[in-house]
């Protein structure tokens, strides 16, 4: 019981401490626009590589370097997210190896950033021109594609049948949160964008923490 509280702690104090650094980032350069964005840093797949490819598609500046950074992008959210899968891991479960897990996460990386990327390229695109139903538009096929994914990263065959409703439920609040969590970060006067990420962040720890339990069947 102990281990399992010090893992959920490290997950958690994991999961707060890149939304934090983003938002401290963006606050500190007068980046307004963009600090909405903090709370997916560390949000159960797919809205973290959602954000991940934004920031891509308007920072690079040739082919070259979006190959380049896609590809470290990838390799990052496959170790970060083998890690937060180990962290997440129910204690009265056999775990998977960690080399199983790193293979799959590593792999599924991939495979979600070729499934979000068109939409997160629309996104972009709604961004620049004000197209604000297009934008949301773009983030439903991430609700619709999260609890699949969020299978993918610990089970196998991950395909065969549909995902359960407490997954799906689980994946509408983590819809729910960082959709609120965006909106104060980029309603709230400047620092007070710092704490939310936090307590985003926090958040989306005890959720990664649920999902993992869901897909392994060890919650209702």
């Amino acid at each position: 019981m102990l281990a399992a509280d010090r893992r959920l702690v490290g997950l958690v104090l994991l999961t707060a401490v890149s939304p934090t650094i983003e938002a401290a980032v963006l606050v500190s350069m007068g980046f307004v626009a963009a600090r909405g964005l903090a709370p997916q840093t560390a949000a159960v797949w797919p809205y973290d590589t959602y954000h991940d490819l934004r920031w891509l598609y308007v920072y690079h500046d040739s082919w070259p370097s979006f190959v380049f950074w896609l590809s470290l992008l990838v390799v990052a959210r496959g170790l970060f997210h083998t890690l937060l899968v180990v962290l997440a891991w129910p204690g009265e479960v056999p775990r998977s190896s960690v080399r199983w897990l790193l293979r799959r996460n590593l792999g599924l990386a991939a495979l979600v950033a070729v499934f979000v990327a068109p939409w997160a390229l629309i996104s972009v695109a709604a961004s620049v021109v004000a197209l604000s139903w297009v934008l949301l538009a773009s983030l439903m096929p991430m609700f619709l594609l999260a609890p699949f994914l969020q299978r993918a990263a610990v089970v196998t065959p991950w395909w065969r049948g549909l995902p359960s409703i407490s997954l799906v439920g689980w994946s509408l609040l983590n819809f729910v949160v960082l959709t609120m969590a965006g909106a104060l970060c980029w309603s709230l006067p400047g620092w007070w964008t710092v704490p939310v990420a936090t307590v985003a962040g926090v958040v989306n720890g005890l959720l990664w923490n649920r999902t993992v339990r869901c897909a392994l069947g060890r919650v209702s």
